[in-house]
């Protein structure tokens, strides 16, 4: 058993983990990424649309 006071200490972070995922296997997830991106920024400006077109009191 470990004698560190830091749970983090024991976890070693290797700095090529996302080297060791060839290409075909990390597409699917950069085009998830790109979907959801594009989706939260059209709404942004779908909501920013709405609240232009508010009547001005």
């Amino acid at each position: 058993m470990s004698t560190d006071r830091n749970p983090a200490d024991r976890q070693r972070v290797d700095p090529q983990a996302a080297a060791r995922i060839s290409a075909a296997d990390a597409l699917p997830v950069r085009v998830g990424v790109a979907v959801i991106g594009a989706l939260i920024v059209f709404g942004l400006i779908m909501v920013a649309r709405a609240m232009n077109r508010r009547p001005q009191h």
